[in-house]
Protein backbone atom coordinates (compact mmCIF):
# COMPACT_ATOMS: atom_id res chain seq x y z
CA UNK A 1 0.00 0.00 0.00
CA UNK A 2 2.79 2.34 0.94
CA UNK A 3 5.17 1.64 -2.26
CA UNK A 4 4.01 2.73 -5.21
CA UNK A 5 7.56 2.36 -7.08
CA UNK A 6 9.71 -1.12 -7.53
CA UNK A 7 13.31 0.44 -7.34
CA UNK A 8 15.63 -0.50 -9.88
CA UNK A 9 18.65 -2.93 -9.01
CA UNK A 10 21.37 -0.93 -10.60
CA UNK A 11 20.73 2.71 -8.89
CA UNK A 12 23.36 3.31 -6.60
CA UNK A 13 25.69 4.76 -9.23
CA UNK A 14 25.18 8.95 -9.86
CA UNK A 15 24.49 7.63 -13.24
CA UNK A 16 22.32 4.17 -12.60
CA UNK A 17 19.28 5.70 -13.81
CA UNK A 18 20.93 6.03 -17.26
CA UNK A 19 21.33 2.37 -17.27
CA UNK A 20 18.02 1.66 -15.82
CA UNK A 21 15.93 3.71 -17.96
CA UNK A 22 16.55 1.71 -21.48
CA UNK A 23 13.78 -0.21 -19.76
CA UNK A 24 10.62 1.38 -20.89
CA UNK A 25 8.89 -0.61 -18.13
CA UNK A 26 10.94 1.44 -15.33
CA UNK A 27 7.63 3.78 -13.58
CA UNK A 28 10.44 5.23 -11.30
CA UNK A 29 12.72 5.84 -14.52
CA UNK A 30 10.35 7.23 -16.91
CA UNK A 31 9.08 9.68 -14.21
CA UNK A 32 12.15 10.91 -13.32
CA UNK A 33 13.23 11.71 -16.55
CA UNK A 34 9.76 13.62 -17.18
CA UNK A 35 10.68 15.23 -14.06
CA UNK A 36 14.42 16.62 -15.67
CA UNK A 37 13.15 17.27 -18.83
CA UNK A 38 10.28 19.73 -17.42
CA UNK A 39 12.73 21.60 -15.29
CA UNK A 40 15.47 23.99 -16.03
CA UNK A 41 18.17 22.31 -13.81
CA UNK A 42 18.33 19.59 -10.56
CA UNK A 43 20.45 20.79 -8.14
CA UNK A 44 21.31 17.52 -7.11
CA UNK A 45 21.61 15.47 -9.98
CA UNK A 46 23.58 12.89 -8.22
CA UNK A 47 20.80 11.71 -5.94
CA UNK A 48 18.75 10.59 -8.89
CA UNK A 49 15.45 11.22 -7.53
CA UNK A 50 12.59 13.21 -9.08
CA UNK A 51 11.90 15.22 -6.42
CA UNK A 52 15.20 17.21 -6.81
CA UNK A 53 14.52 18.73 -10.28
CA UNK A 54 13.04 22.36 -10.21
CA UNK A 55 13.81 22.89 -6.16
CA UNK A 56 16.21 25.38 -4.88
CA UNK A 57 19.21 24.03 -2.77
CA UNK A 58 18.63 25.69 0.22
CA UNK A 59 15.23 23.48 0.41
CA UNK A 60 16.77 19.89 0.08
CA UNK A 61 18.41 18.23 2.80
CA UNK A 62 19.09 14.21 2.40
CA UNK A 63 20.88 11.41 4.70
CA UNK A 64 24.29 10.63 3.82
CA UNK A 65 23.89 8.03 1.77
CA UNK A 66 20.96 9.46 0.10
CA UNK A 67 18.46 6.80 1.42
CA UNK A 68 15.94 9.92 2.67
CA UNK A 69 15.24 12.75 0.89
CA UNK A 70 13.40 16.25 1.75
CA UNK A 71 12.21 18.84 0.14
CA UNK A 72 11.09 21.62 2.98
CA UNK A 73 7.79 23.26 1.88
CA UNK A 74 6.42 26.52 2.51
CA UNK A 75 3.45 27.69 4.61
CA UNK A 76 0.60 28.66 2.34
CA UNK A 77 -1.82 26.25 4.83
CA UNK A 78 -4.56 26.83 2.51
CA UNK A 79 -3.78 27.01 -1.13
CA UNK A 80 -1.48 23.51 -0.19
CA UNK A 81 -4.27 21.87 0.81
CA UNK A 82 -6.93 23.13 -1.60
CA UNK A 83 -4.53 21.49 -4.01
CA UNK A 84 -3.44 18.15 -2.61
CA UNK A 85 -6.88 16.17 -4.27
CA UNK A 86 -4.96 16.78 -7.51
CA UNK A 87 -2.52 14.62 -6.64
CA UNK A 88 -5.50 11.51 -6.59
CA UNK A 89 -5.82 8.85 -4.02
CA UNK A 90 -3.13 8.36 -1.08
CA UNK A 91 -2.69 7.12 2.54
CA UNK A 92 -4.20 10.17 4.74
CA UNK A 93 -2.78 9.36 8.35
CA UNK A 94 -3.05 11.43 11.39
CA UNK A 95 -1.35 10.68 13.88
CA UNK A 96 -0.27 11.39 17.84
CA UNK A 97 1.92 9.53 20.27
CA UNK A 98 -1.11 7.52 21.18
CA UNK A 99 -2.52 6.21 17.97
CA UNK A 100 -2.25 6.54 14.01
CA UNK A 101 -5.26 6.67 11.68
CA UNK A 102 -4.75 5.93 8.06
CA UNK A 103 -7.45 5.67 5.41
CA UNK A 104 -6.79 4.83 1.34
CA UNK A 105 -8.71 7.70 -0.48
CA UNK A 106 -8.28 11.00 -2.65
CA UNK A 107 -7.66 13.94 -0.48
CA UNK A 108 -11.20 15.24 -0.13
CA UNK A 109 -11.78 19.07 -0.82
CA UNK A 110 -11.95 21.31 2.30
CA UNK A 111 -14.22 24.08 3.14
CA UNK A 112 -12.12 26.87 4.60
CA UNK A 113 -12.88 29.86 7.32
CA UNK A 114 -13.34 33.45 5.68
CA UNK A 115 -9.13 34.33 6.68
CA UNK A 116 -8.42 30.80 5.78
CA UNK A 117 -7.37 29.93 8.99
CA UNK A 118 -9.35 26.58 9.48
CA UNK A 119 -10.63 24.02 7.19
CA UNK A 120 -12.94 20.88 7.29
CA UNK A 121 -14.22 18.66 5.02
CA UNK A 122 -18.03 17.26 4.09
CA UNK A 123 -17.48 13.20 4.45
CA UNK A 124 -13.78 12.57 4.38
CA UNK A 125 -13.61 13.13 8.16
CA UNK A 126 -10.80 15.69 8.47
CA UNK A 127 -10.71 19.19 10.39
CA UNK A 128 -7.59 21.38 10.52
CA UNK A 129 -6.84 23.85 12.71
CA UNK A 130 -3.69 25.70 10.09
CA UNK A 131 -2.36 28.38 13.34
CA UNK A 132 -1.06 25.14 14.95
CA UNK A 133 0.77 23.38 12.03
CA UNK A 134 4.45 24.35 12.48
CA UNK A 135 5.91 23.47 9.46
CA UNK A 136 5.57 20.51 6.07
CA UNK A 137 8.20 18.66 3.72
CA UNK A 138 8.21 16.31 1.30
CA UNK A 139 9.74 12.94 1.41
CA UNK A 140 11.41 10.45 -0.75
CA UNK A 141 12.48 7.32 1.05
CA UNK A 142 14.65 4.83 -0.57
CA UNK A 143 13.59 1.19 0.71
CA UNK A 144 15.64 -2.05 0.04
CA UNK A 145 13.14 -3.44 -3.49
CA UNK A 146 10.95 0.43 -3.34
CA UNK A 147 10.36 4.17 -3.50
CA UNK A 148 7.93 5.96 -1.15
CA UNK A 149 7.07 9.32 -1.61
CA UNK A 150 5.11 11.33 0.91
CA UNK A 151 3.84 15.00 2.52
CA UNK A 152 4.47 14.85 6.49
CA UNK A 153 2.74 17.88 8.51
CA UNK A 154 4.18 18.81 12.03
CA UNK A 155 2.97 20.79 14.68
CA UNK A 156 5.18 23.84 16.21
CA UNK A 157 7.08 21.53 18.13
CA UNK A 158 8.22 20.08 14.84
CA UNK A 159 6.26 16.26 15.44
CA UNK A 160 5.22 15.23 12.48
CA UNK A 161 0.56 14.72 13.13
CA UNK A 162 -0.60 14.44 9.46
CA UNK A 163 1.23 12.86 5.99
CA UNK A 164 -0.10 12.06 2.97
CA UNK A 165 1.89 8.99 1.10
CA UNK A 166 1.50 8.31 -2.70
CA UNK A 167 0.59 4.94 -3.35
CA UNK A 168 0.69 3.24 -7.02
CA UNK A 169 -2.70 4.99 -7.65
CA UNK A 170 -1.04 8.41 -7.13
CA UNK A 171 -0.25 10.98 -10.00
CA UNK A 172 3.25 10.89 -9.32
CA UNK A 173 4.04 13.75 -11.91
CA UNK A 174 0.95 15.66 -10.04
CA UNK A 175 2.78 14.68 -6.87
CA UNK A 176 5.96 16.57 -7.88
CA UNK A 177 4.40 19.21 -9.13
CA UNK A 178 3.04 20.33 -5.83
CA UNK A 179 5.88 19.63 -4.31
CA UNK A 180 7.68 22.40 -6.66
CA UNK A 181 4.95 24.91 -6.32
CA UNK A 182 5.07 24.69 -2.78
CA UNK A 183 8.78 24.26 -1.70
CA UNK A 184 9.83 27.02 1.12
CA UNK A 185 10.26 30.38 -0.95
CA UNK A 186 12.50 31.47 2.25
CA UNK A 187 13.98 29.83 5.73
CA UNK A 188 13.46 26.22 6.54
CA UNK A 189 10.64 24.73 8.06
CA UNK A 190 11.50 21.87 10.50
CA UNK A 191 9.21 18.75 9.77
CA UNK A 192 10.59 16.66 12.01
CA UNK A 193 10.00 13.49 14.71
CA UNK A 194 7.63 11.47 15.83
CA UNK A 195 5.28 13.03 18.50
CA UNK A 196 -0.60 13.53 23.05
CA UNK A 197 -13.10 15.34 31.90
CA UNK A 198 -13.56 13.52 34.77
CA UNK A 199 -12.75 9.93 34.81
CA UNK A 200 -15.77 7.42 35.23
CA UNK A 201 -14.98 4.63 33.30
CA UNK A 202 -12.04 1.52 32.85
CA UNK A 203 -8.55 2.19 34.32
CA UNK A 204 -6.59 1.08 31.92
CA UNK A 205 -6.74 2.69 28.54
CA UNK A 206 -4.54 -0.16 26.31
CA UNK A 207 -5.99 -3.29 27.30
CA UNK A 208 -9.47 -2.15 27.66
CA UNK A 209 -9.04 -1.29 23.61
CA UNK A 210 -8.00 -4.05 23.14
CA UNK A 211 -10.67 -6.09 24.28
CA UNK A 212 -13.07 -4.12 22.57
CA UNK A 213 -11.44 -4.36 19.37
CA UNK A 214 -11.26 -8.03 19.34
CA UNK A 215 -15.23 -7.83 20.63
CA UNK A 216 -15.70 -5.64 17.54
CA UNK A 217 -14.04 -8.10 15.21
CA UNK A 218 -16.31 -10.99 16.49
CA UNK A 219 -19.27 -9.19 16.44
CA UNK A 220 -18.74 -7.30 13.25
CA UNK A 221 -19.71 -3.99 14.71
CA UNK A 222 -19.10 -0.98 12.77
CA UNK A 223 -16.99 1.69 14.46
CA UNK A 224 -15.76 5.43 14.08
CA UNK A 225 -12.48 5.71 15.05
CA UNK A 226 -11.21 9.48 15.75
CA UNK A 227 -7.39 10.75 16.40
CA UNK A 228 -6.93 14.04 18.02
CA UNK A 229 -4.15 16.05 17.29
CA UNK A 230 -3.49 20.12 18.21
CA UNK A 231 -3.98 21.05 14.51
CA UNK A 232 -5.64 18.46 12.60
CA UNK A 233 -8.59 15.80 13.18
CA UNK A 234 -9.36 12.91 11.24
CA UNK A 235 -12.10 9.83 11.51
CA UNK A 236 -13.54 6.66 9.81
CA UNK A 237 -15.62 4.27 9.64
CA UNK A 238 -14.81 0.67 9.42
CA UNK A 239 -15.55 -2.98 10.86
CA UNK A 240 -12.60 -4.18 12.65
CA UNK A 241 -11.34 -7.60 10.53
CA UNK A 242 -7.51 -7.73 11.37
CA UNK A 243 -6.42 -7.24 15.34
CA UNK A 244 -1.96 -7.77 15.52
CA UNK A 245 0.10 -7.20 17.72
CA UNK A 246 3.86 -5.78 17.02
CA UNK A 247 5.73 -4.84 20.42
CA UNK A 248 3.65 -2.00 22.32
CA UNK A 249 1.70 -1.61 19.40
CA UNK A 250 -1.55 -3.03 17.71
CA UNK A 251 -2.77 -2.65 14.46
CA UNK A 252 -6.28 -3.38 13.80
CA UNK A 253 -8.25 -2.73 9.85
CA UNK A 254 -10.42 -3.62 7.60
CA UNK A 255 -9.56 -3.36 3.32
CA UNK A 256 -9.55 0.56 3.29
CA UNK A 257 -8.91 1.60 6.78
CA UNK A 258 -5.73 1.00 9.34
CA UNK A 259 -5.64 2.42 13.26
CA UNK A 260 -2.26 1.92 15.08
CA UNK A 261 -2.44 2.11 18.80
CA UNK A 262 0.05 2.21 21.70
CA UNK A 263 -1.09 0.60 24.67
CA UNK A 264 1.97 1.90 26.73
CA UNK A 265 0.76 5.59 25.46
CA UNK A 266 -2.63 5.38 27.00
CA UNK A 267 -2.57 6.81 30.08
CA UNK A 268 -6.58 5.59 30.81
CA UNK A 269 -10.05 5.90 29.61
CA UNK A 270 -13.94 7.21 30.28
CA UNK A 271 -17.07 6.45 29.40
CA UNK A 272 -18.62 9.29 27.72
CA UNK A 273 -22.26 9.05 28.36
CA UNK A 274 -24.36 11.14 26.19
CA UNK A 275 -27.17 12.49 26.15
CA UNK A 276 -30.01 13.26 23.23
CA UNK A 277 -30.17 9.35 22.21
CA UNK A 278 -26.59 9.27 21.35
CA UNK A 279 -24.93 6.37 22.54
CA UNK A 280 -22.20 6.28 24.71
CA UNK A 281 -18.49 6.11 23.45
CA UNK A 282 -14.65 5.75 24.77
CA UNK A 283 -12.39 8.36 25.11
CA UNK A 284 -9.16 6.93 25.59
CA UNK A 285 -5.87 9.36 26.98
CA UNK A 286 -2.19 9.52 26.73
CA UNK A 287 -2.19 12.31 29.24
CA UNK A 288 -3.81 12.16 32.76
CA UNK A 289 -3.80 16.84 33.10
CA UNK A 290 -4.93 16.70 29.19
CA UNK A 291 -8.82 16.97 28.75
CA UNK A 292 -8.42 16.41 24.91
CA UNK A 293 -8.49 12.75 23.83
CA UNK A 294 -5.69 10.92 21.77
CA UNK A 295 -8.45 8.31 20.45
CA UNK A 296 -12.26 8.37 20.49
CA UNK A 297 -14.08 5.18 19.28
CA UNK A 298 -18.00 5.21 19.22
CA UNK A 299 -20.55 3.04 17.10
CA UNK A 300 -21.09 3.64 13.37
CA UNK A 301 -24.28 1.84 13.08
CA UNK A 302 -27.23 2.53 15.30
CA UNK A 303 -29.09 -1.08 14.89
CA UNK A 304 -26.17 -2.44 16.46
CA UNK A 305 -26.80 -0.07 19.83
CA UNK A 306 -27.84 -3.27 22.31
CA UNK A 307 -24.41 -5.10 21.21
CA UNK A 308 -22.09 -1.93 21.63
CA UNK A 309 -23.71 -1.10 24.87
CA UNK A 310 -22.84 -4.71 26.22
CA UNK A 311 -19.59 -4.65 25.37
CA UNK A 312 -19.16 -1.20 26.68
CA UNK A 313 -20.73 -2.94 30.20
CA UNK A 314 -18.27 -5.83 29.95
CA UNK A 315 -15.16 -3.48 29.98
CA UNK A 316 -15.81 -0.78 32.39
Amino acid sequence: MMEPFDRPSNEGSPNAEEACGRDAKCKFCATLHRARELELFDPLPELCSPLTPGVQLVNLSSSDHGQILHVHLGRHWKRMFEQLPLIGEGLVMTRNEAAILGRRMIFPELAFTTRGTKGASGQGGLWFDFRALGAARAVHLRCESSHIFGIEFADAAGATIHRFTATKASNLDNFLGWVRLHQACSGRGSAAGEPGRRSDGPASGGGALVSLFAACREQRLRVLATVHTSAVVQRAHFIPRSLQAVEDWWFVSDDLVGLHFCTAQLTHARIDKRVNGLEPRLLFHSHPETPEPALVLELSDETQAVTWCELLHCIA
